[in-house]
């Protein structure tokens, strides 16, 4: 530098005295020079200070919108499998927003339009919070569907475009300021740096100083570079003994590092892989495209891509792997590579298929229910226990004249609007006492017979209801059951017979009816006193057989065959003839005779009536017609009762389900061939209770209870337990018993069935035990991670400071070995050879790139402030000027170096001499 030169001449030809004077002027100089640097430190801390300041609400910014986003990503996941660990996820989103937004308050209180903006900021994001929290509240009631969580999530996605319009407003605000502040920073470094050159003659005398200070701060950096290598190197034994496969690509997909986890899946060495895509690995072209296509996306956008895929695997046959694709960045900004994490999905997809056959088989069952509901002749109800009917099947609905299920979901206060019952007196029926509120009081009854009227439509009937609450394992009502019949035509028939009874009976009343007796062999023996006075015989003529005399000639025949045909056979005699009235007119009567029996099965005498039945002709022709009527639906409805039998009988048949009874005291004591068979239990050893003896000691006595319960209160009988098979072996079975009640509200039967459930209690346990092995190891990577970013961090801020400082205090010794070394030519250059003024000038040129390396270690220290210089960089010139550099190198360790003909790209000229000159990258 000129002004060192000068310095040098100065000194050098001045006296001692002069030379003393110099040295307390250099002193006095380099005093000013202190002060000056002190003041410009103050300043620079002043706008360091600012800038930390700028980079601390720009953070709050990321924070911010960071926090929205895991809000967003908890309310999804809610939304997906309804767990409730992700509104953990969105309540820690929720407050991390809260708490960034007062951080942004009190960080920007010193700026009112920022604040202005932050109000507005606010609302977006109190708008958008809102949003998520009103989509939580409907899934949280039951009340969301498809539609209107998609129309929520459009609200919310308009929401979260302003947030970050506003977010990028408030950032480019602070961006401003940020590069204000960088830029009066250059200014007074600049400054510095004039005022610095100027007192370099007075740098020399420190010399020692400095070197001290410098062998002080490489001791450090050396520290400091061991921290960062062990750093590197736990990173590295992370990665290379980590059981997932994790991979390194470049922008042509070609891996640029695979661990020893990746090498084993692959099936082959890294040294083979490295440098090769996976077509030219010979990887099938279908998952290749599959996965080249997501990082292609990954290099394109620079956002984390998950991607899911199959691949070969020699002991399953084929394993499924989720690939976490991860960007890279440059320096720059620009995505320079990918990393990729493949976890391996194989137990989950494996348990999510055990999954979907389960519920296969559940729909299976429920479908199979469904049919049986669908097909009963009697209707069939259920209801919640707040009264709200769930579902009729389709008998019920015909008879309560529903069109589909969705009407018929009411509550009880709905229907007792609705309807109106009456008990069969006429009474009206109180709400209480309705079938439907007493099984909600958990009473279980049959045969409540009542009158239901639809008040809208008028409809009316007769209805026969039972009812039973629907008990679960813990013994707490959880649904009640109702069945209902309609009863009308029965109610209309005994009707029309009660009053053809009262017809009959007033008609016998109005009616002379002749009561008489006769001995076992049919003759009359004694005195017959309605006979007699009916038809004025007298004893005489009409004891033994003389009283077929008084029948009309025509009707005498056919009733004495048909009375000695009663009297052979024993059985009842009716029979119906004219009679010859006391005054000659004949008469219809309808004569009935039944034989009374003596205990050894003797008949005793014979006991009959002759009723008149001119008077009844008509009414009797009515009877009859009733009579047909009533037999013709009693044939009908017996009809109806073998189909459900025989459908009970197929039911049991077709089921895999082990189906057994037993009385009303829940003893069995028919054989059990399908129990025996199942147990190997003999037909004495299940008389009784005996059949408990199969079940595992430890559910023995729980099973023995909830029977008992079950027989005393009339209750549905449930229980899981273990049961011995003939092998010994014990398997899962769920019991179910229910009571068969009679019209008395007794017990007749149990009928119950056995189900092997020993498969589902398999596929429950282990998924539990991966679901809870899954959590353990996700917080675990979690927090290894999080460390591990933590520790790069720091560790790269120190780093930046360090370099930072070092890039200022290296330059002034070689300003000074220039200086001198100049001057050294200039004073003796009459007595250097050509040797020594070569050396000089390798001095003076390796100086001046040591001092232009240091400048490119300053602006690289603050490459995170800077933008970049982008221009028209020749490589071959950049690759000239390195081998320059490294000429002492590369002749002390006799090098080769070869290279092909560079070409001319876009990039900043200091960072490609850097990465060509990087050390690390020439031992690799």
């Amino acid at each position: 530098m000129p002004e060192q030169v000068i310095a040098g001449k100065i000194v050098k030809g001045l006296s001692e005295k002069i030379a003393a004077s110099g040295f307390v002027v250099a002193l006095v100089l380099l005093g000013g020079v202190g002060t000056s640097s002190y003041l410009s430190m103050q300043k620079l801390i002043e706008n360091k200070q600012g800038i930390i300041h700028n980079y601390e609400v720009l953070e709050a910014l990321n924070n911010t919108f960071e926090g929205v986003i895991d809000a967003e990503s908890g309310r999804r996941g809610y939304l997906i499998s309804r767990q409730k660990i992700h509104l953990e996820t969105y309540n820690n989103g929720v407050q991390e927003t809260n708490k960034t937004l007062k951080a942004l308050q009190q960080l920007t209180g010193g700026n009112p339009t920022q604040q202005h903006r932050l109000n507005q900021l606010e609302l977006l994001v109190a708008k958008r919070l809102a949003n998520l929290k009103h989509s939580i509240n409907l899934l949280e009631q039951n009340q969301s569907d498809a539609a209107t969580q998609i129309n929520l999530t459009a609200q919310g996605w308009e929401a979260q475009q302003e947030i970050r319009a506003s977010l990028q407003i408030i950032d480019q605000e602070e961006q401003g300021l940020l590069q204000q502040r960088v830029a009066a920073t250059d200014t007074i470094v600049r400054q510095t740096i004039i005022v610095v050159t100027v007192g370099s003659c007075v740098s020399l005398s420190l010399l020692l100083g400095v070197y001290y200070l410098l062998k002080q701060q490489i001791r450090l950096r050396r520290r400091t570079e061991a921290a960062l290598q062990k750093r590197q190197e736990e990173f590295r034994a992370l990665v290379e003994n980590s059981p997932e496969p994790i991979t390194r690509l470049n922008h042509q997909l070609q891996y640029l590092y695979v661990n020893p986890a990746a090498e084993r899946k692959l099936g082959m060495p890294s040294n083979e892989i490295v440098g090769r895509t996976r077509a030219e690995l010979g990887f099938p072209a279908e998952l290749t495209d599959h996965l080249e296509s997501c990082w292609q996306k990954v290099l394109a956008t620079g956002e984390m891509r998950l991607v899911e895929f199959e691949f070969p695997d020699s002991a399953n046959g084929t394993a499924f792997y989720q690939d976490y694709v991860v960007p890279e960045f440059a320096p720059d900004g620009s995505v320079a590579s990918i990393f990729s994490v493949a976890r391996n999905l194989t137990p989950l997809k494996q348990s999510e298929q055990l999954q979907a056959q389960l519920l296969e088989q559940l729909e299976t069952e429920r479908e199979r229910w469904e049919a049986i509901a669908n097909n009963m002749t009697e209707g069939l109800i259920v209801a919640d226990l707040a009264g709200n009917i769930l579902t009729m099947n389709p008998a019920a609905l015909r008879l309560h004249e529903y069109q589909n299920i969705e009407q018929a979901r009411r509550s009880l206060k709905e229907l007792n609007v609705a309807f109106e019952l009456y008990f069969l007196d006429g009474r009206s029926l109180p709400v209480e006492e309705w079938p439907l509120a007493r099984a909600l009081k958990g009473e279980t009854f049959s045969n409540y017979e009542i009158y239901v009227k639809r008040v809208d439509t008028g409809t009316s009937w007769f209805g026969r209801y039972g009812g039973a609450p629907v008990y679960n394992s813990a013994g707490e009502i959880m649904l009640t059951i109702l069945t209902v019949s309609d009863i009308s035509e029965r109610m209309r028939v005994n009707e029309e017979l009660r009053q053809n009874e009262q017809r009959y009976h007033s008609l016998v009343l109005a009616t002379s009816q002749i009561v008489w007796n006769t001995t076992d062999e049919g003759g009359f023996a004694s005195e017959q006193l309605d006979w007699s006075a009916f038809t004025g015989q007298t004893f005489d003529e009409l004891k033994n057989f003389g009283w077929l005399n008084a029948i009309h000639p025509e009707d005498q025949h056919y009733t004495e065959q048909v009375w000695l045909k009663a009297i052979a056979d024993r059985t009842l005699y009716e029979v119906e003839y004219r009679i010859r009235r006391y005054d000659g007119e004949y008469r219809n009567f309808a004569v009935r005779g039944v034989p009374l029996q003596e205990p050894d099965g003797s008949i005793r005498e014979w006991v009959g009536i002759c009723a008149d039945i001119d008077d009844r002709k008509r009414a009797e022709v009515a009877l009859r017609k009733a009579h047909d009527q009533l037999e013709m639906r009693v044939h009908e409805r017996t009809a109806a009762l073998q189909l459900s039998e025989r459908r009970y009988r197929s039911l049991v048949l077709a089921t895999s389900d082990i189906v057994w009874t037993t009385n009303a005291a829940g003893d069995v004591v028919d054989d059990l061939p399908a129990w025996r068979e199942l147990t190997g239990q003999s037909e004495a050893e299940i008389k009784g209770l005996g059949r408990f003896a199969a079940v595992h000691p430890l559910d023995r006595e729980r099973t023995a209870q909830l029977w008992s319960y079950a027989v005393k209160m009339k209750r549905t009988y449930h229980i899981e337990h273990r049961v011995r098979l003939a092998d010994g072996t014990y398997r899962f079975f769920l019991g179910c018993g229910v009571p068969v009640i009679n019209d008395n509200g007794d017990i007749q039967e149990w009928i119950c069935t056995h189900v092997d459930i020993t498969e589902r209690k398999q596929i429950e346990s282990a998924l539990w035990q991966a679901k809870e092995e899954l959590e353990v190891k996700v917080q675990q990577r979690t927090a290894e991670l999080q460390k591990l970013n933590q520790d790069l961090r720091q560790s790269n801020q120190e780093l930046e400071q360090f370099a930072y400082v070092a890039s200022h205090d290296l330059q002034e010794p070689l300003r000074a070995v220039t200086g001198y070394t100049q001057l050294l030519v200039q004073d003796y250059e009459d007595l250097l050879d050509e040797s020594a003024l070569e050396y000089t000038a390798y001095i003076v040129d390796g100086a001046q790139r040591m001092q232009q390396l240091i400048q490119d270690l300053l602006i690289y220290s603050r490459v995170g402030t800077h933008d970049l210089k982008l221009a028209a960089t020749d490589g071959n010139r950049v690759l000239s000027q390195v081998l320059s550099n490294l000429q002492v190198m590369i002749a002390e360790t006799n090098a080769i170096i070869t290279h092909d003909p560079l070409p001319t790209i876009v990039a900043d000229n200091t960072q490609v001499m850097q990465l060509l000159q990087n050390p690390d990258w020439q031992c690799n």
